[in-house]
């Protein structure tokens, strides 16, 4: 996945050997536009940001 989207961020885990991953939910859209499937899981730290006011769904 290549796309920054907005999301929530529910929580900060911390791996054994000391990385840190964020537990986070977001819509993935379909190709079309139409329909819409929500997605949980971790990733790297690197990818959660906070949004900035003003900010829309566009890369960083």
């Amino acid at each position: 996945m290549d796309q920054t989207v907005r999301g929530h961020l529910h929580a900060w885990l911390r791996t054994r050997d000391g990385q840190w991953l964020g537990y986070v939910s977001y819509l993935m859209m379909g190709p079309t536009g139409v329909g819409a499937l929500r997605m949980q899981h971790t990733v790297p730290a690197d990818a959660v940001y906070p949004r900035r006011p003003g900010d829309r769904t566009s890369p960083r």
